[in-house]
């Protein structure tokens, strides 16, 4: 396939090696040994599939073909803490990025067993930064890494604030907070939040859960930094979470894994797919075919560290993803977002991979041997548990050879060298953009394989409503047994309300983690819109929180503004009992959003009589009512807010006290009053 012009640049720029000139060049040197090199070269010479960066720059070399590492802080000492910055420098030397918790580092200005006064974690991610900045590795550049500080640590306000105010340090550090299901529930309460560490000298303190939620948010809409990563998420649905614990992701945060995992990546391309006679069946061979050359690629490339060698393939984690989801769309007539088709388009290509995915890791388990650290409880987790039933009754005979398959990386060189694809999962940043680059100035951008598309089905990054971004990411997230690497991009209006709404929002939709980009809030920006061009949306859905009792525990709820889309959790992520009030969530969302009348989906969700009802108080209502069973719980949480019957009702409980389910309308709003029984609903009256 003819190259265009960008596509060479970043070939010759990023790829090549001595001698090297063309992608065929190239292929030949990272298919080489491979017993089916023929097979795969077709597949990336067509742009069907695509390998990380790493192993396009490194494989066939001395330097590694792994994109993402996760080293630890081994201990709370100058040995631990050097010996992790060595072996960092060791992997970035190759290319590799880095993501590591900070958190076992005492608290600034504490005591250490030697006298002395402790720096903090922040003092030692400087130090790892300004060393780590000054190693040069592949084609001059220095690779990314990430800073975790989980948010009980009691230095974590300097961390928060820390490249808000100093600008010119951790440049080579993205940063995020490690947030738990605790923190969420105290600060959706405006519960006091306990900062402590376990060292022997360590004091404690308290403060607001919401006022340091709202801390992260303000240095997030300032600066654009930290992120946030939802470790109790995370490990829930880990495939071996009931054995290992993960404390920090790779640097874009795709591949959440413990330490001294490591990984490669690759990418398949939808839009080379859709058009295929059987783009189905044509997936599922491009899916088998890529997770066969990773697994080959994870066996004979150069490691950086003995340690990860040994649990890279212990565990066999490998990162297939996919890249071009905004042109398939397009090529198929389906605007970006969340429209039935366009999710129906998701869930059948996404589930698609990931069925294929596991098919083949199962058969080359049986093949060769499963991967390491196998046992029977994998087939419990959650991600194994959404596998259809006869794929996991393979996984029950034979294993896997994988621990981890799949994930959603960004992939913007290797977007740029399939003639300038569309990002990942990303939408169109814009028809036309100029794209910035250190070492070559700027690029003008256009996407000529859409040249005979309507314009007006192109949604852009900026025109797509910041919920919907987190509605694609939560849907694809189902299908990825790693994590989504997504941005949420906003206006340079957007408050910091708006930037907590969202973040509130992707920890009710079950993601590991988030990226949102305030418009200008960086001077450094990458990307901008070639002309400036009118938006077609640009307005944050405002969202509001409620936490209700059910028959079967407490249920969190979210709902947009608009009355477009509503979020449920309830129990454990991965639980059964959570599937189930997700799914109710997201039936109602279709139903309103496809014009259903909010009476009539309330009225259902409150006829619902599970038989094992409890007294309770719903939020909006200050009295004790009794809730029949999950689905009406939900129904009078949306009835007493959201509707104006029950906001009446609810102001008349202020002086006829505990309410009684009408029998005629089915509704509880049945009161004693004046000696008789009336309903304030439907005015039925047993004394009439």
């Amino acid at each position: 396939m003819e190259l265009l012009p960008i596509s060479k640049h970043v070939l010759l720029r990023k790829y090549c090696h001595a001698g090297e000139s063309t992608l065929e060049q190239v292929v030949d040197r990272v298919t080489r040994g491979y017993e089916q090199s023929g097979v795969i070269r077709d597949l990336i010479l067509s742009h069907r599939f695509m390998p990380g960066g790493r192993i396009l720059s490194n494989h066939g070399s001395k330097r590694t073909s792994l994109n993402c590492f996760v080293l630890p802080i081994v201990a709370d000492s100058i040995e631990g803490i050097m010996d992790t910055l060595r072996m960092a420098t060791q992997i970035q030397t190759q290319g590799g990025g880095v993501g590591y918790n900070f958190t076992p580092i005492r608290p600034r200005g504490t005591k250490t067993s030697t006298d002395c006064i402790a720096g903090g974690p922040c003092s030692y991610i400087s130090i790892f930064s300004e060393t780590l900045k000054r190693v040069i590795g592949v084609n001059q550049r220095t690779a990314a890494n990430i800073a975790i500080l989980n948010v009980d640590h009691p230095d974590i306000l300097e961390f928060i604030r820390y490249k808000a105010d100093h600008k010119n340090e951790w440049q080579n550090f993205n940063v995020s907070v490690g947030i738990t299901n605790e923190f969420m529930r105290a600060k959706e309460r405006n519960e006091a939040w306990t900062l402590k560490h376990p060292c022997e000298f360590a004091a404690t303190s308290t403060i607001s859960a919401r006022d340091l939620w709202m801390e992260i948010m303000k240095a997030q809409h300032e600066y654009g930094d930290p992120g946030v990563f939802f470790l109790d998420t995370v490990n829930q649905e880990y495939n071996l979470g009931h054995k290992l614990r993960i404390d920090a992701p790779n640097p874009c945060g795709e591949e959440p894994f413990p330490a001294f995992t490591a990984c490669c990546l690759g990418a398949i391309n939808l839009a080379t797919h859709v058009n295929s006679n059987d783009p189905d069946e044509a997936l599922r061979f491009t899916t088998r075919e890529a997770v066969k050359y990773l697994n080959w690629v994870l066996d004979t490339t150069v490691y950086p560290i003995p340690e990860t060698e040994h649990m890279a393939k212990n565990a066999r984690v490998i990162g297939l993803g996919t890249t071009g989801l905004a042109d398939a769309l397009a090529l198929c007539g389906i605007p970006y977002g969340v429209s039935a088709k366009s999710l129906t388009f998701i869930d059948r290509y996404f589930s698609t991979i990931r069925d294929a995915a596991y098919a083949t890791s199962c058969e080359m388990a049986r093949m060769f041997h499963p991967f390491a650290l196998w046992d029977d409880e994998i087939l419990e987790r959650p991600f194994i548990k959404r596998l259809p039933h006869a794929l996991q009754s393979q996984i029950a005979a034979h294993g896997l050879f994988n621990s981890q398959l799949l994930c959603q990386a960004p992939t913007g060189s290797i977007s740029l060298l399939m003639n300038n694809t569309s990002g990942g999962i990303e939408p169109h940043f814009d028809l036309k953009v100029v794209r910035r680059e250190k070492t070559s100035g700027e690029h003008e951008l256009e996407y000529p394989h859409l040249a005979h598309i309507n314009p007006e089905i192109i949604v852009t990054s900026k025109s797509l409503a910041p919920a919907d971004h987190l509605a694609i990411q939560a849907r694809i997230q189902l299908y990825t047994d790693g994590a989504v690497s997504k941005t949420v991009n906003l206006p340079s209006t957007a408050t910091v309300d708006d930037i907590a709404m969202l973040y509130s929002l992707a920890h009710a939709q079950n993601l590991k983690g988030l990226t949102i980009y305030r418009d200008q809030s960086r001077a450094d920006q990458v990307v901008r819109n070639a002309e400036a061009k009118p938006q077609k949306r640009e307005g944050v859905y405002k969202m509001t929180g409620y936490e209700v009792p059910s028959p079967s525990g407490k249920l969190y709820l979210s709902i947009t503004e608009d009355l477009q889309q509503v979020f449920i959790r309830g129990g454990k992520s991965g639980s059964d009992p959570n599937h189930f009030v997700e799914v109710i969530g997201r039936l109602i969302s279709i139903a309103l959003q496809e014009g259903a009348d909010l009476a009539r989906v309330v009225k259902t969700l409150m006829e619902v009589n599970s038989g094992n009802g409890l007294w309770g108080l719903i939020p909006g209502c200050d009295k004790s009512v009794f809730i029949a069973s999950v689905a009406d719980a939900i129904g009078k949480t949306l009835y007493y807010n959201h509707t104006a019957e029950g906001k009446k009702v609810v102001g008349a409980l202020t002086s006829h006290g505990q309410l009684g389910t009408c029998p005629m309308c089915g509704v509880q709003a049945l009161v004693h009053a004046e000696g008789c029984e009336r309903c304030l609903h439907c005015s039925h009256s047993r004394c009439d």
